[in-house]
């Protein structure tokens, strides 16, 4: 299954509402074509929202894998509403550890589902990461068709 724009919302707010019936919750920081989606700057459908990074307390961290409780979260979603299991995944974290531009959190847009806080890179990073993405995979990738 691929994602529109309402149906990955409808995704975040179902798994922000469970974590916050069963206690818990986080802060995760998407970029790739689901941000892109979820900011409007793409409309292609898209498989999954990529994760590069948490928050905690306010510091950036790389997670891989995702804590227990997110995958639960993340799997118990996807079999109630047929996705993926990885809809929401940390495929991308390896450019963490690469490094993110600097000032990157200032410019990412937040968004809150339930007990869940997304942050979205902003666009101007979003192009420095998809610019990457393009030169490691080429002109014929989904990246450079996002440029």
């Amino acid at each position: 299954m691929t994602f529109t724009t309402g149906g990955l919302e409808q995704s975040l707010e179902a798994l922000g509402e469970l974590l916050e019936s069963r206690g818990q919750g986080g802060e995760l920081v998407a970029i790739g074509g689901g941000s892109l989606l979820l900011l409007g700057l793409i409309g292609r459908p898209t498989k999954d929202l990529d994760i590069v990074a948490l928050v905690e307390d306010g510091v950036l961290r790389k997670e891989e894998p995702l804590p227990d409780f997110i995958v639960t979260a993340v799997q118990d979603v996807a079999l109630a509403m047929g996705l993926a299991d990885d809809w929401l995944n940390p495929g991308p974290s390896e450019l963490f550890t690469f490094g993110l531009p600097s000032g990157f959190m200032a410019r990412v847009e937040t968004r809150t589902y339930g007990s869940v806080v997304v942050h979205i890179a902003g666009r101007t990073d979003q192009i420095h990461l998809k610019l990457y993405a393009a030169v490691d995979q080429g002109p014929g990738s989904k990246h450079f068709a996002d440029l």
